[in-house]
């Protein structure tokens, strides 16, 4: 674009952000101009343009309405409390969720792995013995019906804990009153 180029701009009367961008080229008449101009938008020449879509130092900059001409770095978006309490409780199951499906006494407890295990019970719990099976370090152990049975209980005392601490976690998020206070809340080992 020739260094001479200018755009018409509408800029957010409350945050100063580019609402609208169009090159004042041949396809603007100059009434289409002036009706733009009634409209709200601005001459803005292709060096400011630049500098707002990011062009110069890689950071975007928006209209200083506080001194009604220039432009200042675009403030980083704050969430509302509502934002920053979902992305918490996202952050907090995903966690959770991790939590859940990590190797339990050696024992890989993925739904997969959950799924061979119930076969691998039903098959023991009838013809007794053992089977040699794939630990989580890759180890061969041979292990028995009630070895299973004793996996899936405390996969069950895991994942009512983990669920527990969850609850407890969310409520806190929900009770708070700031972003500052949501970032204090952390899932910790217990």
């Amino acid at each position: 674009m020739p260094d001479n180029m200018m755009f018409l701009i509408k800029f957010d009367p409350k945050t100063g952000e580019r609402l609208s961008t169009i090159p004042y080229d041949n396809d603007i008449t100059p009434e289409k101009a002036e009706a733009m101009l009634a409209d709200g938008y601005e001459l803005v020449p292709y060096e400011d343009w630049n500098l707002l879509i990011g062009n110069v130092d890689g950071k975007e900059y928006v209209k200083d309405i506080v001194h009604g001409s220039g432009y200042i770095e675009k403030p980083q978006k704050v969430p509302t409390l509502q934002e920053a309490q979902e992305v918490k409780i996202a952050e907090l199951k995903n966690i959770r969720n991790a939590k859940e499906v990590a190797p339990l006494n050696n024992f890989d407890v993925d739904e997969r792995s959950i799924t061979r295990l119930q076969i691998a019970q039903k098959v023991l719990a009838q013809s007794g013995g053992t089977v040699d099976w794939t630990m989580a370090d890759n180890t061969v152990k041979a292990i028995a019906a009630e070895d299973i049975s004793a996996v899936f209980i405390a996969l069950a005392i895991r994942s009512t804990e983990l669920h527990a601490q969850y609850r407890g976690l969310k409520a806190s998020v929900m009770a708070a009153t700031t972003n500052e206070e949501i970032n204090t809340i952390e899932w910790t080992e217990g």
